[in-house]
C-alpha cells in the first residue's frame, strides 16, 4: 500500500505470467469511537462537524462548559482520541431581563462549523451576545485571544417572523465562508423583513455590511446553511420561501450584494426535494447539494443544478423507511467531495433509525451505506447516534460527530477509516480484481514498472458490480503488470 502526495488511496498488486502476489481481502472500513462526550462542565451535543489541522479535530458543542452547563463550548482533540481539550467556554448569562433576553459577553450555542485561518480559529453562535440573537466571534487554537467581533441587535419577541425585524439579522445559524480577510455568512431571522440576512465582515471585526434582506417570499427566506464561493458569486439555500410550496430556495448574489437570483425553488414536482440542509458544493458550474425531506420516499434527496439555475436534477431518492429504519438513512444533512465521490451523513434511518454515513458515486449514480450508528439503550451506545454535523476527510479517514449516544448518551467524535481494498486471484490464465461496490469514485489503473518512469493507464474493460465488489477479469501475459486503485 502507498498513500501518495495527494492523500489517495493506492494498492499496488504485482502479476508476473500466472505468478500472482496476492493481498488478502480486508475490511472496506473501520469505524472508531474517538472521544464521547461527558456532559455539564466537559460539554456535550455536537450539533456541527469539525475542522481538521496539524493531526488535531476542531468542533463546538451546545451543551456544558465550564462556566455555565447550557451554554456551549469550542473543543479540539487529536486524531487518535486523545488530548481533548476545551478551547472556550461560553460565559454565564448577564442577566436575563422582562423581555426574556438571554444576554452574555461572547454568545451562547455555537451550532455551526468552525472556520480556520492559520492559527486563528472563526465561528458563530446563535444566542446571546449583547441583543441575545448570536455573535461572531474568532479564537486562537490554544484557547487564547478570545474576541467577540459581532453583536447582532436584538428583535422583538412577537413569534412572527415578519415582526421580527433589525438592521443586520439575528441567528447566524449557517456558518461562515472565508474569503481573504473577509467572513460570508447568512442569519436565519431579522433584517429589514425578518426572514434573515446575507452578510460580510472583515475577520477584524470591522466593516460589516448586511448584502440582503430576504423577504419570506419568492426570494427565499430563514437561510439556515452556509455559503460557498465561486468567482465573485456566493451560493446558498433557504429553510423557507420560494415559487411554490414555500419549501425553501437555492440562490446566487454576488459578493458586493448585487445580483440576488432565486435559481431554484424547491417543492416545484411531487419528486422535488423540499427543505435543503447543508452547504452546497460546487464542480464545474454545477451545485450539488441535499434535502432533508421530499423526493419519492418524502425521506430527501441529492440535487444538481447549473449554477446559472438551468438543469436541476434529482440525482437520488432516500428510500422509504419501515419503523424508521432503511439502508441507506434518511434525511441526509449534507455532504463533502472527494473525486467524484460524494460521502455524507443521515441523521436518521438505517438499520436501527439511528443515522448512517453513506457515499453516493457521482459517475456512476450508485449509493452504498458505509456506517450504521448502532441503537441505543437509555439514550446510550458505543459509537453515537443522530450525526447532525458535516464530515471532513483528510488522509483517507473520514471524522465527524454524534450529537447524542456514546457512553452517556452526550455524542461522540469519530472516525471512519478505509484501509487497502483491492484484492487479486487466479482463475486459469485470468487474473480477477476487486475491490468494495463502496469505493465509488476509484479507478483501476495497470502500469509494466513502478517508480518516477510509471505510466498509468485505465484497466479495461470496465468493472461489472456483483454481489458488493467491483471486479474486473484480466488476461496473464507478459510483460508483468503492476495494479492500483487511485483516485
Amino acid at each position: 500500500m502507498k498513500l501518495n502526495t495527494k492523500g489517495s488511496l493506492t494498492a499496488y498488486l504485482l502479476i508476473v505470467g500466472i505468478c500472482l502476489l496476492l493481498a488478502d481481502w480486508v475490511r472496506a472500513q473501520v469505524f472508531t469511537t474517538l472521544y464521547n462526550f461527558q456532559g455539564g462542565t466537559n460539554a456535550g451535543q455536537p450539533y456541527s462537524g469539525l475542522i481538521f489541522s496539524d493531526n488535531r479535530l476542531y468542533g463546538a458543542t451546545t451543551f456544558g462548559g465550564l462556566q455555565e452547563a447550557t451554554l456551549g463550548t469550542i473543543f479540539s482533540v487529536n486524531v487518535d482520541g486523545s488530548g481533548f481539550t476545551n478551547i472556550h467556554s461560553f460565559t454565564p448569562l448577564a442577566s436575563v431581563d422582562t423581555n426574556a433576553l438571554f444576554t452574555n459577553s461572547d454568545g451562547i450555542g455555537p451550532y455551526a462549523a468552525l472556520v480556520l485561518s492559520g492559527k486563528t480559529l472563526f465561528g458563530s453562535t446563535i444566542y446571546g451576545g449583547s441583543g441575545d440573537t448570536g455573535v461572531l466571534f474568532r479564537v486562537n487554537t490554544d484557547g487564547s485571544e478570545f474576541t467577540n467581533l459581532h453583536n447582532f441587535p436584538s428583535i422583538p419577541s412577537t413569534g412572527s417572523f415578519s415582526s421580527n425585524t433589525n438592521t443586520d439579522g439575528a441567528r447566524p445559524i449557517g456558518g461562515l465562508t472565508l474569503v481573504g480577510n473577509i467572513l460570508y455568512g447568512v442569519t436565519e431571522m431579522g433584517g429589514g423583513y425578518g426572514y434573515g440576512t446575507v452578510f460580510a465582515i472583515n475577520t477584524d471585526g470591522s466593516n460589516f455590511t448586511n448584502l440582503y434582506n430576504f423577504t419570506g417570499l419568492t426570494d427565499g427566506g430563514q437561510p439556515m446553511n452556509g455559503l460557498v464561493i465561486s468567482g465573485v458569486t456566493l451560493y446558498g439555500t433557504t429553510f423557507t420561501g420560494g415559487n411554490t410550496r414555500k419549501d425553501g430556495i437555492v440562490f446566487a448574489i454576488n459578493t458586493d450584494g448585487s445580483g440576488f437570483t432565486n435559481l431554484h425553488s424547491f417543492g416545484s414536482t411531487s419528486t422535488d426535494g423540499i427543505i435543503p440542509l447543508g452547504r452546497l458544493i460546487s464542480l464545474n458550474n454545477r451545485l450539488y447539494g441535499v434535502t432533508s425531506s421530499g423526493g419519492s420516499a418524502n425521506d430527501g434527496t441529492i440535487f444538481a443544478l447549473n449554477i446559472d439555475g438551468s438543469d436541476y436534477t434529482n440525482l437520488h431518492n432516500f428510500a422509504a423507511t419501515m419503523n424508521a429504519t432503511n439502508y441507506e438513512g434518511d434525511g441526509p444533512k449534507g455532504l463533502i467531495l472527494s473525486g467524484n465521490t460524494f460521502y455524507g451523513i443521515a441523521g436518521g434511518g438505517g438499520n436501527t433509525g439511528n443515522g448512517t454515513i453513506f457515499v453516493f458515486n457521482l459517475v456512476g449514480g450508485g449509493i452504498s451505506n458505509l456506517h450504521n450508528f448502532s441503537a441505543v439503550l437509555n439514550l446510550t451506545n458505543s459509537g453515537g447516534s443522530t450525526p447532525l454535523g458535516g464530515l471532513t476527510f483528510s488522509n483517507n479517514i473520514l471524522y465527524g460527530t454524534a450529537q447524542r449516544g456514546g457512553t452517556i448518551g452526550q455524542g461522540t467524535v469519530f472516525s471512519l477509516s478505509f484501509a487497502t481494498q483491492l484484492s487479486i486471484s487466479a482463475s486459469s490464465s485470468e487474473a480477477v480484481l476487486a475491490w468494495p461496490a463502496n469505493m465509488a469514485g476509484y479507478t483501476l489503473q495497470s502500469s509494466t514498472n513502478l517508480g518516477k518512469a510509471a505510466n498509468w493507464i485505465t484497466v479495461s474493460p470496465a468493472p461489472v458490480q456483483n454481489e458488493g465488489r467491483f471486479i474486473v477479469t484480466n488476461s496473464v501475459s507478459s510483460p508483468r503488470m503492476y495494479y492500483r486503485l487511485s483516485q
